[in-house]
């Protein structure tokens, strides 16, 4: 796995392959070339997408207790920050193009499915081994890990690891889908990120978390039934 200076220059004109396994090469008028133009908007309208304060409050709390490097990746605090808003820097622009690689598959991301793994297998230690081991990189340290003593005590640090590691490219819907049953949680924000009418919670058998099979589908093959959450 890549050790800091690494990890920052990966998401920083990806002049740092280490842990890349593949990705997208992304290139001036390809499809993804506008990929972080997704989070800033480059006028005067703010940001399309920020970060969530729940999110930030955990990547700053492990800079200070651990020196963790995912907050510089992560978090914008110089500029594209507007009305209160959190920025987003992973996948800056370099020279006003939003033309960096698309990190498909990385190692670290390996090692936390390979912890997952371990755990739906009650093998706590390697679990723990596993998690530590991208901790470790993230913090420049070489801390030891202590075991897991159930699934859900496993389940919920694989998710939390996932949710500081894998920010911002596309995984956290999936993950809490995938947990929720183990951990009997759906979403559940923060109340600084949901006012007004944006909802704080999902529940654990709410329909959005299976999607509606689309009514052509349906029309074109009627031996096909439509999920129960959407009949």
């Amino acid at each position: 796995m890549a050790n800091q200076a690494q990890y920052q220059a990966m998401f920083n004109g990806d002049t740092d392959q280490t842990e890349v396994i593949y990705s997208y090469d992304n290139v001036a008028g390809a499809n993804l070339e506008n990929m972080a133009g997704q989070f800033i908007f480059t006028g005067t309208g703010g940001n399309f997408i920020d970060m969530s304060f729940e999110l930030f409050n955990l990547l700053e709390q492990e800079s200070l207790n651990n020196n963790d490097v995912r907050f510089d990746v992560n978090v914008n605090l110089n500029g594209n920050i507007a009305g209160g808003e959190l920025g987003i820097n992973k996948y800056p622009p370099g020279s006003g193009l939003y033309v960096n690689d698309y990190k498909v598959a990385r190692i670290s991301e390996v090692y936390l499915m390979r912890a997952e793994a371990f755990a739906r297998q009650s093998q706590f230690q390697e679990v723990a081994d596993a998690v530590q081991a991208v901790r470790n990189v993230r913090r420049d340290t070489s801390d030891g890990a202590n075991a897991y003593t159930s699934l859900q005590e496993a389940i919920a640090d694989i998710k939390f690891e996932r949710r500081l590691e894998l920010c911002f490219e596309g995984h956290r819907y999936i993950d809490i889908k995938r947990y929720r049953n183990i951990l009997n949680e759906g979403l559940e924000r923060n109340p600084e990120d949901c006012e007004g009418s944006i909802p704080c919670n999902i529940n654990v058998s709410d329909q959005r978390w299976v999607f509606p099979i689309p009514l052509e589908e349906l029309n074109g093959n009627t031996n096909m039934v439509q999920n129960a959450q959407w009949q």
